[in-house]
């Protein structure tokens, strides 16, 4: 049994392992910029998280 791989497996790997490493780089990327947005609007974000949770936790007593 031979270990080498014909020219055609190995390109096809390496494509492979280039688009996963591209779709991973992209997948970073995007989480960044949904930090740094939720970062540049915390200060919105918050009070809007606070208030969502005192309503859904208030909401049987109201009724």
């Amino acid at each position: 049994m031979s270990a080498t791989l014909s020219s055609e497996k190995t390109a096809a790997a390496l494509r492979r392992s280039a688009r996963v490493s591209v779709e991973l780089l992209l997948v970073l990327l995007m989480a960044a910029v949904a930090l740094w947005l939720l970062g540049r609007t915390w200060s919105v974000v918050w009070p809007l998280i606070v208030a969502l949770l005192l309503t859904t936790l208030t909401w049987p007593f109201a009724r």
